[in-house]
């Protein structure tokens, strides 16, 4: 099977790239504005640098023939996309569409989309999609899963979007999430200021169910012509403001508190059902271990 992953540099794209390499003999070329990936994995995979934009009019892509396109490209955040529609239809969609309609000749048979649970629902506790656009980053999500929709069954091939909730995992880059951003300030002593809504529950998901989930849709079946969409979490809520006082807990040598958790209302049973997945990591435990990561870093102790 070949595997071309857009995106696939990116915290979730290198993730679900090692993955894929781990688990299968499935050529895989990761594309992206960066070539470079993980050592690690670096000889079983072909990293391709190409703007995304142009993705379409690369020959080594083309020449590829993908069975399966995994598009888990980022190209911004919802706060940053305010007021940039066109921003963000030019570098998200137009894109991935443009990419489409180059391979669909050429054996593709799969799509698989990272779409967003954390930008399109109210809150992990009430997961109906918002009533109203918050972000361009929220419509080009949506935007993206209805047109996939119709596209893929104008052309006859399966797709399957992913509607994944919030990611967590370790990055070098400085205050990278929203739990790096937390255990950092409180291992400095610095002041934390909310803003936003940061008592809104949402549902955190390790980045490495994240790459299994994504993994897990190359032996899906699917319906010829049509796109399937699931939610991709941990099945545990809380809010940022839970995500500080637990992290304040762990920094005091005490227990993360799991009374901040709630359960989350993501349809998981549906996601097992289609892809035989469910989450492997505890909330807690990925949230401790990131902040034993940035406790490492910072010399393993509270300055």
């Amino acid at each position: 099977m070949k595997v071309l992953v857009a995106g696939g540099t990116g915290f979730i794209g290198q993730a679900v790239v090692a993955e894929l390499t781990r688990t299968s003999d499935h050529q895989v070329m990761s594309i992206s504005r960066s070539a470079t990936g993980h050592v690690a994995i670096s000889g079983k995979v072909d990293y391709v640098e190409v703007d995304w934009r142009e993705a379409y009019r690369s020959e080594a892509v083309l020449e590829f023939e993908p069975d399966v396109l995994i598009n888990v490209v980022g190209t911004s955040h919802p706060r940053s996309s305010i007021g940039h529609e066109t921003a963000e239809i030019d570098g998200a969609l137009l894109p991935f569409f443009r990419l489409i309609d180059a391979l669909k000749g050429k054996g593709l048979k799969r799509v698989v989309f990272a779409s967003s649970a954390g930008a399109l629902y109210r809150s992990a506790l009430h997961t109906t999609v918002k009533p109203r656009a918050d972000s361009a980053y929220f419509s080009v999500k949506l935007g993206t899963e209805a047109f996939l929709t119709s596209w893929i069954n104008a052309i006859g091939i399966t797709g399957i979007v992913l509607r994944v909730s919030n990611p967590l995992g370790w990055n070098r880059k400085a205050g990278f999430g929203v739990v790096s951003h937390f255990s950092r300030a409180i291992l400095s002593r610095s002041h934390v200021e909310f803003v936003g809504d940061y008592q809104n529950f949402k549902d955190y998901v390790d980045v490495s169910d994240v790459a299994r989930a994504f993994a897990a849709t190359i032996a899906y079946e699917g319906r010829v012509g049509h796109c399937d969409i699931v939610d991709i979490g941990s099945g545990s809520a809380i809010s940022a403001e839970g995500v500080y006082l637990g992290l304040v807990a762990l920094s005091e040598g005490k227990e993360f508190p799991r009374e901040l958790i709630k359960r989350s209302a993501l349809s998981l049973e549906q996601t097992a059902a289609l892809l035989a997945w469910r989450p492997r990591v505890d909330l807690i435990e990925a949230v401790s271990w990131i902040f034993d990561r940035e406790r490492q870093a910072s010399g393993g102790h509270i300055r």
